[in-house]
Order: C-alpha cells, then sequence, then structure tokens
C-alpha cells in the first residue's frame, strides 16, 4: 500500500556534508540558477500528488468493499500527521455505471499542497467491481 511520503528526504533539502569557500558549515548547496528551486518544488509537488491520488484510490475501493453506497468525500490531510511539509486536499467522487450495477467509477483529484500557487493536481479513475453480497473478499 502506497502511502503518500515526505518531500522532506529529498536531497535538495539535506545540508551539504562538506562547508565550501565563504560558506557556513550545514548551509545548504542549492543551485542559484533562476527558477531551479521552483522546479525542483514543483516536481516534489507532483510526485506527492500522484501518492495521494493512489491513496485515494485504495481508500475508496476499501471504502466500497464495507459500503456500496459510498458515494466519496473530501479528505483534508493535514502535515503534521504525516511528515509533509504542506497540507494536502482530495476530492474522491464514486458514481454508479448505469448498464453495470455491480460496478462503480471512482474519481479522485489530489492537491499538493492544497493552498499554495505551485499546487500541483494529480486527477485519477477507475472502474472496480463491488465484492458480491456475502463474499467475504
Amino acid at each position: 500500500s502506497r502511502r503518500p511520503r515526505s518531500s522532506e528526504a529529498s536531497a535538495k533539502s539535506r545540508p551539504s556534508e562538506r562547508a565550501q569557500p565563504g560558506q557556513d558549515r550545514g548551509a545548504s548547496s542549492r543551485s542559484t540558477q533562476p527558477g531551479s528551486e521552483n522546479g525542483g518544488r514543483a516536481q516534489e509537488n507532483r510526485l506527492q500528488a500522484e501518492y495521494l491520488a493512489d491513496s485515494a484510490l485504495e481508500r475508496a475501493t476499501a471504502q466500497l468493499a464495507g459500503n456500496p453506497e459510498y458515494i466519496g468525500e473530501t479528505w483534508r490531510i493535514e502535515a503534521d500527521p504525516l511528515g509533509m511539509r504542506d497540507p494536502a486536499t482530495v476530492a474522491i467522487r464514486v458514481e454508479a455505471i448505469a448498464d453495470r450495477p455491480q460496478s462503480r467509477r471512482i474519481f479522485v483529484a489530489a492537491d499538493f499542497p492544497a493552498d499554495s500557487e505551485l499546487r500541483a493536481r494529480r486527477g485519477k479513475q477507475v472502474q472496480v467491481e463491488l465484492p458480491k453480497r456475502g463474499d467475504a473478499s
């Protein structure tokens, strides 16, 4: 099961091992090229949104297994409990499929960070079969 990963473990946020001339020990050795930090942050945000979307699909599938009437939710994930630097929002929507009563279509949209102009959004959808009544799996 994939869980959202903390972006704090990225190499970009680790202090350099050696101090460079004119640099304090422990100071970061980040590139000073314009936009390079935002590019790295944007990539981290996209990856985090991908993990969150995958987790939301797993969550919705599990909810449907226990409750075939589940229609979705908005899932606000605070930063602290998962060790993330920012909060996230995930919208889950479940729809019945007209000609397939035992099937549902799950749509998810994950935003990370939730309230930022550098927000990344990842949307996914899958079709799942509901467990047959009396089926323990």
